[in-house]
C-alpha cells in the first residue's frame, strides 16, 4: 500500500526554508515511529519542492487498516502534527482508494 505523506498549508505559499524544516522534521518522526513498531518501509518518491508543498510517497508492508492506525496516532501524537496529510491508499477489487479516519 501507499502513505502519501503531505502538509495542509492555507495560503498561497505552498514552499519556504521554514515549511520545509517543518516537513522534514515531521518525517523524521514518522519514520521513527515506523521503526519503533517494526514497520517496514520504502520511500517511493518525494517531491520536497513541489509548487503545491512538499509531498513524499512510501510504501508499507502491513495491513492497511494497521498502517492507517498508525497514522492517525502519528496526526494526533501532537497539535502540530494535525497540520500534516497522511493518507493511506489501497487497492480493492482493482481499484485505488484511501482509507477514512473513521473507527480510529
Amino acid at each position: 500500500m501507499v502513505v502519501a505523506y503531505k502538509l495542509n498549508i492555507p495560503g498561497p505559499v505552498k514552499n519556504s526554508a521554514a515549511i520545509q524544516a517543518f516537513f522534514t522534521a515531521g518525517l523524521a518522526r514518522l519514520e521513527d515511529q515506523w521503526l519503533a513498531c517494526g514497520q517496514p518501509f520504502e520511500i517511493a518518491t518525494s517531491w520536497e519542492v513541489a509548487p503545491t508543498g512538499p509531498e513524499r510517497f512510501y510504501l508499507l508492508y502491513s495491513a492497511g487498516v494497521n498502517v492507517k492506525e498508525g497514522t492517525v496516532h502519528f496526526e494526533e501524537r501532537q497539535p502540530a502534527n494535525r497540520l500534516f496529510d497522511l493518507d493511506v491508499l489501497i487497492t480493492n477489487g482493482g481499484e485505488s482508494h484511501s482509507l477514512s479516519r473513521g473507527g480510529f
